[in-house]
């Protein structure tokens, strides 16, 4: 995507701020901000600082200078923030003499395993589907101490879940029966609906959704 049309959405948009996106090497999300004039040829070329030894599995604490260079491919417009806001995944770089691409960061390995398949066998064409499976819990509660320890999760859709009466359980889950069990024991159809056409508005396409 060029600045160009880059420079079309911010103003089609009202854009104020640009969120720029990374994982670590455990895969956990992590996000800095920047004002919308931040959004120039600069940006993709030297990208912004970051620390690298604050991620988890990147580098030393000595060779934590590290930039963050943003993807062009990668633009939508984020849900989640109250202000207009132009989002991107980045790419972690280690700064020596020169910009180098960073061994450890995620996207590298990606692309590089991707290379190395189509070198191998030849025609091959990579296809990588994430699985987004999860829990929603009305309520979750845990503790780690020197004298005690504790995990609790609530749900209103299981059958051991505290209820007024008792006796009205026919709504309620059994143990290990919620695979694509159906509505009235799906409660939380309408939320995963939810949550799909939301990444669709980002541009993450999903082949179906149901109840685990």
């Amino acid at each position: 995507m060029s600045l160009q049309k880059l420079a079309r959405i911010v103003k089609e948009n009202g854009i104020e701020y640009v969120d720029l996106k990374l994982t670590d090497l455990l895969g956990t999300l992590h996000h800095l901000t920047i004002p919308v004039e931040g959004l120039d040829e600069k940006l993709f070329k030297w990208g912004v600082g970051v620390d690298g030894s604050s991620l988890p599995g990147f580098t030393r604490i000595e060779r934590g200078d590290m930039i963050l260079i943003p993807d062009h491919d990668t633009v939508f417009i984020d849900p989640f923030f109250e202000k207009p806001t132009l989002s991107m995944l980045g790419d972690i770089m280690e700064t020596t003499d020169k910009i180098l691409p960073y061994a450890r960061n995620p996207r590298r390995i990606a692309r590089d395993a991707e290379k190395y398949l189509q070198k191998i066998v030849k025609g091959a064409r990579t296809v990588i589907g994430p699985e987004f499976e999860f829990y929603i819990f009305d309520h979750a509660t845990f503790f780690q101490g020197p004298d005690q320890a504790y995990y609790n999760f609530q749900s209103d859709e299981v059958i051991w879940a505290p209820d007024e009466d008792r006796e009205a359980l026919g709504y309620k889950v059994p143990h290990k029966r919620g695979y694509h069990c159906a509505p009235p024991l799906d409660r939380t159809y309408n939320l995963r609906s939810q949550i799909v056409t939301m990444l669709k508005a980002v541009g993450v396409g999903l082949k179906y959704h149901h109840h685990e």
